[in-house]
């Protein structure tokens, strides 16, 4: 299964940056030989299940501490990849 990106119109300045972080892995995992892909995709496509599961919550349903998580592992992932592909290590920065 392809890495298709489709969001709904998630609302707040937050939710948007993380749609968008969403998209450019996505996008990035995407252009990795089918070995390299395979490490990523199962994380991204469950943090994305689970991140859409949680924002399309009511608000007064919505657990921040599982958005929080989602967004920890998603960065980790992020990093993860970068490093995979730049060979820099993304937590010495200057």
């Amino acid at each position: 299964r392809g890495l298709s990106v489709c969001f709904r119109g998630h609302s707040g300045p937050n939710q948007k940056m993380i749609d968008s972080i969403f998209k450019i892995l996505g996008a990035g995992i995407q252009l990795l030989s089918d070995k390299e892909r395979t490490k990523y995709q199962d994380t991204y496509l469950r943090l994305k299940k689970e991140w859409n599961d949680e924002i399309d919550q009511p608000d007064n349903y919505r657990s921040q501490l599982a958005l929080d998580r989602i967004e920890r592992e998603l960065r980790d992932l992020g990093d993860s990849f970068a490093y995979s592909v730049t060979g820099a290590n993304p937590s010495n920065k200057p």
